[in-house]
């Protein structure tokens, strides 16, 4: 599985996830707060199937120079 997110789109999935998932053990969402570990998961992988399905990225391609 080849990384396609960027770093701060994983920080982003990791942090609005554990978010989700400490809604819900304090009874503020319900079950589908289990929802968060999603975001958390393909965070700490780098990868998410559905951008791969997409075809899309946020991660720079190589040889791009930053402007």
């Amino acid at each position: 599985m080849p990384h396609n997110e960027r770093a701060v789109d994983r920080w982003i999935r990791v942090l609005l996830g554990s978010v989700l998932l400490i809604l819900m053990f304090r009874g503020t969402v319900g079950w589908w707060g289990w929802v968060g570990l999603v975001p958390i998961l393909t965070g700490i992988s780098g990868y998410c199937p559905l951008y791969h399905a997409f075809g899309w990225s946020t991660r720079r391609r190589e040889g791009h120079a930053h402007a």
